[in-house]
């Protein structure tokens, strides 16, 4: 891939993101992708998380290891994207919630799934990842955005149906959620930032 494209895709998604910020609990949360060097922030938000919120992201045992860190920080802006909610503590960074996009290749579709720390559940941390990945997916130019979770994961579910993500299919416990964009040549840069 051209590297004066991937910067430019990453500078432009940055620049949408920068401005934005939230107050939740009388704290300000930024926003911005994660980079690679940010596998110890990440690392540091994975071990912050109970087993039952990285169960109902990850659907199987998960853990931090070096290896899934650079999996999942070292990442193709034009493939994947990843957005962090973070606050700071002095000078130090937090990371409170992670969502991820992923655009596949053999389809018209992005995958999102998030992640949001168990303290900063239930405060409106996962419907703001959302709407701004919906955003950010848009300059990809794919169709549609999906998600699969699990039954028992009802925030997640209630995040995207307020989203206006539909039931596609289900599978035993799991369920596959979509949303259907507009065409890409309907959209302006208004849309996106």
């Amino acid at each position: 891939m051209n590297d004066n494209r991937r910067t430019a895709l990453v500078k432009m998604l940055e620049t949408c993101l920068c401005d934005r910020s939230f107050m939740i609990d009388g704290r300000r949360i930024g926003f911005r992708l994660l980079r690679r060097e940010d596998m110890d922030l990440w690392i540091d938000f994975v071990n912050g998380c109970s087993q039952e919120s990285l169960w109902q992201r990850f659907m199987v045992p998960f853990s931090a290891t070096p290896e899934r860190a650079r999996r999942f920080c070292d990442i193709d802006p034009e493939k994947e994207l990843a957005v962090i909610a973070e606050m700071k503590e002095g000078v130090r960074s937090r990371v409170i919630g992670i969502a991820r996009l992923i655009k596949l290749s053999f389809d018209d579709k992005a995958e999102f799934a998030v992640i949001v720390s168990d303290p900063w559940q239930k405060k409106t941390l996962g419907r703001i990842l959302l709407e701004m990945c919906i955003g950010l997916v848009k300059f990809w130019g794919v169709g549609s955005v999906f998600s699969e979770t699990i039954m028992e994961n009802r925030a997640a579910i209630k995040i995207l149906k307020r989203c206006n993500f539909k039931v596609e299919e289900r599978h035993g416990n799991v369920f596959a959620m979509s949303l259907r964009l507009r065409a890409p040549q309907d959209l302006d840069l208004d849309d996106l930032c």
